[in-house]
């Protein structure tokens, strides 16, 4: 059976102060618009007008659940929130002596009329306060779920192989065929891996080994790069705003990538300790990650 509200203050409420149940400039649109009965009824006539006994309020389920998805609470959160403050309870049509439906109530409602359709609603409404400009837009929090994954950590092989792939990939947005040495580092990352786990004595030297050949196949990718980076400098007046934007995003990366080959000289040269050493080969906007990669 559907449940009715009432806006009517109880005694206790007689005795505060009235500014205390003020409503900000978007609760107070968002309650305009909840006034008109045709956003309601969808949702009324999942209830019986009759028979069972009075339920939550239609009305004030809403209205939590606008203020639930508003600002990114949980049901929990959202009880505990109408129920302490005052304004909140006014909006909701709740009276102090009231008592806030609780989590597990709107769990049971939203079971009941579906994610899809609070969530239209809810979006309407906001992009209603948007339009009239009652509320400027921000992102909105969402729960995510996090994958375990292990973790890979940082070497000169890895490093000069994300150059090849980063720059093989970039090249291709600009429509730019360059020689793929993706499979051939990736090839020689595996290599590394295996061989760093190993217990052989002469390890070390085929980690040397296997990082020179890396680097060559970096050296000629990075040769090819700079040819396009010519080519396209020579017709920067005639690019289109967003060629110029992944123009700008390539030099940027090559620039960087040079950066990381030139430190990948000095490790081979037998240099330990490289100031400002480069953890990563993209580009310097924003700032990569910095931090001393240890084999």
């Amino acid at each position: 059976m559907r449940g009715k509200t009432s806006q009517q203050l109880s005694f206790a409420e007689g005795f505060l102060d009235p500014s205390l149940f003020e409503l900000n400039d978007e609760l107070i649109n968002v309650d305009e618009l909840l006034q008109n009965r045709s956003f309601l009824k969808p949702f009324e006539d999942k209830f019986h007008e009759t028979m069972g006994r009075p339920g939550t309020p239609v009305d004030t389920y809403l209205r939590m659940m606008y203020l639930k998805f508003r600002w990114g609470l949980s049901y929990e959160e959202v009880e505990c929130e109408v129920r302490e403050r005052l304004p909140w309870r006014y909006f909701c049509k709740l009276s102090l002596m009231d008592p806030v439906p609780d989590s597990t109530t709107l769990i049971k409602l939203n079971q009941k009329f579906g994610d899809e359709l609070i969530d239209e609603l809810n979006k309407k409404l906001v992009k209603h306060l948007i339009k009239t400009k009652k509320i400027a837009p921000r992102k909105i929090r969402i729960d995510s779920t996090t994958i375990e994954s292990h973790i890979i950590y940082p070497n000169d092989v890895g490093l000069v192989h994300s150059v090849v792939r980063t720059l093989t990939q970039t090249s291709k947005k600009l429509g730019e065929k360059i020689t793929n040495h993706t499979r051939a580092t990736k090839k020689r990352l595996a290599q590394i891996g295996a061989s760093l786990k190993s217990t052989s004595k002469n390890k070390k030297e085929q980690a040397q080994k296997t990082l020179r050949e890396v680097t060559k196949f970096a050296e000629e990718t990075l040769t090819q790069c700079k040819t396009i980076v010519k080519k396209w400098s020579k017709k920067a007046d005639k690019l289109t705003p967003k060629q110029k934007k992944q123009f700008k995003q390539f030099t940027d990366y090559v620039e960087n990538s040079e950066q990381i080959l030139e430190q990948t000289y000095q490790k081979l040269e037998g240099e330990t300790q490289i100031s400002d050493r480069i953890g990563s080969s993209h580009c310097t906007i924003p700032k990569p990650d910095r931090f001393v990669v240890v084999n």
